[in-house]
């Protein structure tokens, strides 16, 4: 039967493809924070490593515990960052935060567009609607927040599409690429690996579609494909290993003989996580989860309508073609199997599942195909599940794209303004409590001119960051002058300042009052600013609240001069 077609020309298909650009662009400036990973896996590796400026360096990048591929940081921020350092002329010291903060967002916005091309290649090989599938794919919270943001999964994710694209461009012609289509796949998968070691199981159906294509022509032709990946793997592989262990070890990459001739001090990082990711006592430090969630939360919660769509397809499959089982076959692994692998791991968090955008945009559209006359009887159905989707993905943009502890990064950035209140003091002390953990790059300082200092306490209770802000404002004792006359004068040229949700002052101030402590509201607020880690002092806030400032208290994110009182 004649498939429907869609009302609108070229023209408005036109307009909306141009309007979701213009979407996704702006919305690598939103102020949300989504997660400490999309700057402390990133960001705070590379503004050090290009910039030399001062950062909190995660664990996982050091020497004595090498379990992250220093690629993972390259193609997420320091690429970026590294490309600003030519234009390093034209671009205004002012502007120091804005490059840490946005240059790799600006970066991954244009790599997502690699998904665009899998998703449209994808679709056209099992004839689905192909426009439909872009659209899903650019209006859908997780390319506009997730993949715009510095994420290794983002950067996982364009890895996948690009095998995936290599894998299904042009299958229709069934023409010989003697194995080059393997190698490709083959690099792109060994270097995956290295920046998200998932990658073994996103990528894997796809490469096995690619030496599907090759067994068409022989089993020769098969063959060499097999080969022509396996070598092209191994020596990404090594040309990684090599990388890391230059870069753990402080020596240069050049020295690349030197480093392959002695095996024992190889960095292999994807086998160091491994081994970290198999001791539950380990991942009990970032959160144990039951190995459903993500099925039946972090699926709907990522994809919405999506998910349901490729369940229900799951459960009543239609017929397929010959000519394009394979790539079904490939899009339904590049769901399966990673969601059964990423299941069997105790700790699970939604942006794990991020690379399954690509198959689940195509086999959801094509879950919608039927004829014109069953897609007339259900006219009122599509309209209302496309409202759904609209109405799912602005609430989940407008959640981590904007509220979510969307006051920490812009609080740290005025940290080191000169709008700031007590920019012209010789020394900050920074308390943040109740919120995520704030970066340090945004400050854009030298390491050897460090002026703010940062201190993140967390979600400890109320007589923890007491005693922590009685340490950082106590006045110097009499030993303390003795010994260093100078100290006392350097002292009062320091302010702390603590930066917290106004709703969680009230039961520090009902301990701080014995130690002696007070605390000055000042006028630098940020909002908005929700913290799902503290909703019910959120709640508890809005239940309270008796004017519209008191409302809009339990949405920002508040500063305050901490002293003792004398």
């Amino acid at each position: 039967a004649q498939r429907l077609k869609a009302p609108d020309g070229g023209g408005g298909r036109r307009h909306k493809r141009i309007a979701l650009i213009l979407l996704r662009i702006a919305c690598v400036f939103l102020p949300g924070y989504v997660h400490p990973d999309e700057w402390f896996q990133s960001n705070e590796v590379a503004a050090q490593e290009v910039f030399n400026y001062h950062t909190e360096k995660p664990w996982e990048f050091t020497a004595d515990a090498p379990v992250r591929s220093v690629l993972s940081v390259y193609f997420s921020s320091q690429m970026a960052y590294t490309i600003t350092v030519a234009f390093k002329a034209y671009i205004p010291s002012s502007m120091a935060a804005d490059v840490v903060t946005y240059a790799p967002r600006v970066m991954l916005c244009a790599m997502s567009f690699v998904v665009d091309l899998a998703v449209d290649s994808c679709a056209r090989a099992v004839d689905a609607d192909a426009t439909m599938a872009r659209t899903m794919f650019a209006s859908s919270w997780v390319t506009l927040v997730m993949l715009v943001r510095p994420f290794s999964n983002a950067v996982e994710t364009c890895a996948v599409a690009l095998a995936a694209f290599l894998a299904t461009h042009k299958i229709k012609d069934n023409r010989r690429d003697y194995g080059v289509r393997c190698a490709l796949i083959g690099v792109i998968g060994a270097i995956a690996i290295f920046i998200r070691i998932t990658s073994a199981v996103n990528i894997a159906p796809w490469a096995l579609l690619a030496v599907g294509r090759e067994l068409r022509h022989s089993v020769w032709a098969g063959a060499l494909g097999v080969a022509g990946g396996v070598v092209a793997a191994l020596g990404a592989a090594i040309a990684c290993i090599v990388i890391d262990t230059a870069y753990y070890a402080n020596e240069s990459v050049l020295d690349v003989f030197s480093i392959v001739r002695q095996p024992d001090t190889w960095v292999i990082t994807p086998l160091n996580l491994l081994r970290y990711n198999s001791n539950v006592d380990n991942l009990a430090i970032h959160g144990l989860h039951v190995r459903v969630l993500h099925v039946f939360v972090n699926g709907p919660m990522m994809f919405g309508p999506m998910w349901l769509a490729c369940c229900f397809a799951l459960i009543r499959p239609s017929k397929l073609r010959d000519e394009s089982r394979g790539v079904i076959a490939a899009l339904w692994g590049s769901i399966l199997l990673p969601l059964a692998v990423l299941s069997l791991v105790p700790h699970q968090e939604p942006r794990f599942l991020a690379p399954m955008i690509i198959p689940l945009c195509v086999l959801s559209v094509r879950a919608r195909s039927g004829t014109v006359s069953s897609r007339v009887r259900n006219l009122k159905v599509g309209r209302g599940v496309g409202a759904f989707w609209i109405a799912f993905n602005i609430l989940m943009a407008v959640v981590f794209g904007i509220l979510h502890q969307g006051g920490v990064v812009r609080s740290a950035r005025s940290l080191a303004s000169s709008d700031f209140p007590f920019a012209q003091t010789s020394s900050v002390n920074a308390v943040f409590w109740k919120t995520y953990m704030p970066p340090q790059s945004v400050l854009a300082q030298p390491l050897d001119a460090v002026r703010v200092k940062i201190t993140d306490i967390g979600g400890a209770d109320a007589v923890t960051a007491l005693t922590r802000l009685a340490a950082l404002a106590a006045p110097p004792s009499a030993e303390d002058v003795a010994d260093d006359p100078s100290c006392a004068a350097k002292i009062k040229d320091t302010v702390t300042i603590l930066v917290a949700p106004p709703s969680a002052m009230g039961e520090l101030r009902h301990v701080a009052y014995a130690a002696g402590l007070d605390f000055t509201p000042a006028a630098a607020r940020f909002g908005p600013h929700v913290s799902f880690d503290h909703l019910p002092q959120t709640f508890s806030a809005l239940a309270a609240a008796r004017t519209v400032a008191e409302v809009i208290d339990a949405f920002v994110l508040a500063t305050y001069v901490v002293t003792h009182r004398t």
